[in-house]
């Protein structure tokens, strides 16, 4: 099929819940597949969908918006309407569950351990900027397309 075959009925955009397995893998997935150059993707699926995702999520931290086209996965988009408090407190909502999950991503590839001391510089270097956010401030954490839908015969056709 190709992108100009595609039309605006065949695009369609809905939140995923923490309580929706399908939606988080699907997620996870593309995070992963797309994004998986990441600090915390180089931790791993499962540490992606149950930390990066569904903790802050199940916090209503994380609100994640899957698009999909003709049914299928094609990006997404995951904001936090509380900046300060997502990078602040976040994992530390979680922090037993984050460890048990950052042991086992190092326990399953040993080589992840140099991933989660970038990940952890990564959380560091906010810390600063964090305490001189206000709350009401939001933020796009990460956003994701996969490449047959950034071209511009797509992009003219689903409008």
């Amino acid at each position: 099929m190709s992108d100009a075959s595609h039309d605006r009925s065949t695009v369609s955009f809905r939140e995923i819940m923490a309580d929706d397995p399908t939606g988080l893998e699907a997620i996870a997935g593309m995070h992963m597949e797309l994004l998986g150059y990441g600090p915390m993707a180089g931790l791993g699926r499962r540490f992606v969908r149950e930390i990066c995702y569904r903790a802050h999520m199940q916090d209503e931290l994380l609100r994640v918006t899957l698009a999909t086209v003709g049914g299928h996965p094609a990006g997404f988009v995951a904001y936090t309407p509380y900046s300060a408090t997502f990078h602040r407190s976040g994992l530390g909502r979680h922090l037993v569950r984050a460890g048990l999950e950052t042991a086992l991503a190092i326990l399953s590839k040993p080589s992840r351990l140099i991933k989660l001391m970038r990940a952890l510089k990564v959380l560091g270097s906010r810390r600063e900027e964090n305490q001189r956010v206000d709350d009401t401030i939001g933020e796009v954490v990460c956003i994701a397309v996969r490449p047959e839908y950034l071209k511009p015969a797509f992009a003219r056709a689903s409008g």
